[in-house]
């Protein structure tokens, strides 16, 4: 037997909580003494209605349909599918025809949520005990039997991550509320920008900050509360079939996820001019920043990727990142930079965007964990196998999936960030998706679509080469 020792991810877990602490105080310290005005109270009532009733249209939907579009499509393209731009989607679902609101700003908020449930449900069922389906169908038990007494316990995990996910990154969206919703759809994201960015309402702020940290820490430790049972490690090979049923739900699911990107198209103008150079020359700095974000997602991978699962409270603060908009996160990395008479650089956008990242990488590796058998790290360490060689031998190829999904869907989040980015790169040296943005409220359109269209076609075409490649590779 390995001797006991901390779980790595306690570590990640203690620097995340840290980083939470110096952030929420610095937003809350000017409005914990702050009166709040009736107005504002009402204000952020309201706010909270909305936002609800946004996160719960996009969550439940995303959660019923992760299941099927994860049995059918590639785990490459969902993750396709999941990180094209936020801003490209708001902009297709516009382009469309669709009317600003919340039918607009859900249809955009659905194009991001349904194939990121799926993704997360279907680095689950990599871990799905494949040996029980088998002598169950061989038993002559029906898929619906199968699925419910055999799947569940392991599915249910992923779909309740991704639930949870859904809901906090709905409730604390900026883009879609303010693109999609064209001013109608005003939920907790916008109005904490707002309180901290251009109102100087530090009381609403204060307030809001610590609502939205006590609504992510109730769903973390609801989502990371089950540990669920992981039997196996084989590659499925399609020996279990697919009912008619799980493909209509497919086909619904990527209709979802693929018809803000269609409205883009019509739009399409061929041509290039001063705005294109500007943001071609941020190209470089888009891919360094997402780069060194992608590396500490697979390092949070990696560690998350332990037979021994974490504390529920290491899985939960690890989890709460999520609970802040990142346009709050970028506002107030900048003012905690401020107190110490630093100002934006690109140092300071790895430190707001490391958190995030970490969070991503600890989901996904947390999801894969069962990749790793104990059993096989007991047998090594009592042939005489150090931590290093376990590490080396067993635990790094076996963990590698996880780790390389973690570094994409990390990657393609930063390719399509401007909330933090934004706030926390120097002046003239942003991301692409900042730039993008400054565009759109230059009235440059074309340019917009066409780079709207980039970002939402790179992730697309790497999840066609990640499947080209896995076929070619797989014997």
């Amino acid at each position: 037997m390995p001797p006991r020792s901390v779980h790595p991810a306690t570590w990640l877990a203690a620097a995340v909580t840290l980083w939470l602490v110096a952030l929420a105080l610095e937003l809350t310290r000017a409005g914990l003494g702050a009166s709040l005005a009736e107005h504002e109270g009402r204000a952020i009532v309201q706010a909270f209605v909305v936002g609800s009733t946004l996160a719960l249209a996009i969550a439940l939907p995303s959660a019923v349909l992760a299941y099927p579009l994860a049995r059918v499509v590639p785990v490459p393209w969902l993750v396709g599918l999941a990180l094209v731009s936020p801003l490209a989607r708001a902009h297709g679902v516009l382009a469309l025809g669709t009317s600003p609101g919340l039918g607009a700003s859900v249809l955009a908020g659905m194009g991001e949520a349904v194939p990121i449930a799926a993704a997360f449900v279907a680095l689950v069922l990599r871990t799905r005990p494949l040996a029980w389906l088998e002598a169950a169908a061989d038993l002559g038990a029906s898929p619906w039997a199968r699925f419910r007494q055999v799947e569940w316990p392991s599915v249910r995990i992923g779909v309740g991550v991704a639930a949870a996910w859904v809901g906090l990154r709905s409730l604390g969206d900026v883009v879609g509320p303010e693109v999609a919703g064209g001013g109608k759809v005003y939920g907790p994201g916008l109005l904490l920008r707002d309180a901290i960015g251009f109102d100087g309402a530090p009381g609403r702020a204060a307030v809001l900050v610590l609502v939205q940290l006590a609504v992510g820490l109730l769903l973390a430790w609801w989502a990371t509360g089950r540990e669920g049972v992981v039997v196996s490690v084989r590659r499925e090979r399609g020996h279990l079939g697919v009912g008619r049923g799980l493909l209509v739900a497919a086909l619904a699911g990527v209709l979802l996820s693929a018809v803000s990107i269609g409205g883009l198209l019509p739009a399409l103008e061929p041509g290039w001019g001063r705005a294109d150079g500007l943001l071609l020359e941020r190209l470089p700095t888009t891919f360094g920043l997402a780069a060194i974000t992608a590396g500490l997602a697979a390092v949070a991978a990696l560690m998350a990727a332990d037979p021994r699962a974490p504390s529920r409270a290491t899985r939960a603060l690890l989890f709460l990142p999520l609970a802040l908009p990142p346009s709050v996160i970028g506002l107030g990395t900048l003012a905690v930079a401020a107190n110490h008479g630093l100002g934006p650089s690109h140092a300071l956008t790895v430190i707001a965007l490391a958190p995030w990242s970490i969070a991503l990488g600890f989901t996904t590796g947390w999801l894969m964990r069962g990749r790793v058998p104990a059993r096989l790290l007991e047998a090594a360490a009592d042939l005489g196998a150090g931590r290093r060689q376990r590490f080396a031998r067993i635990r790094l190829p076996l963990a590698q999936p996880a780790a390389v999904a973690a570094a994409a869907l990390a990657f393609a989040w930063v390719l399509a960030d401007r909330a933090i980015t934004g706030f926390t790169t120097p002046p003239g040296g942003g991301t692409v998706a900042s730039g993008l943005a400054a565009i759109v409220h230059a009235g440059e359109w074309a340019t917009a679509v066409r780079w709207s269209l980039l970002l939402a076609l790179v992730p697309l075409g790497l999840a066609a080469s990640a499947v080209v490649l896995g076929r070619r590779s797989t014997p």
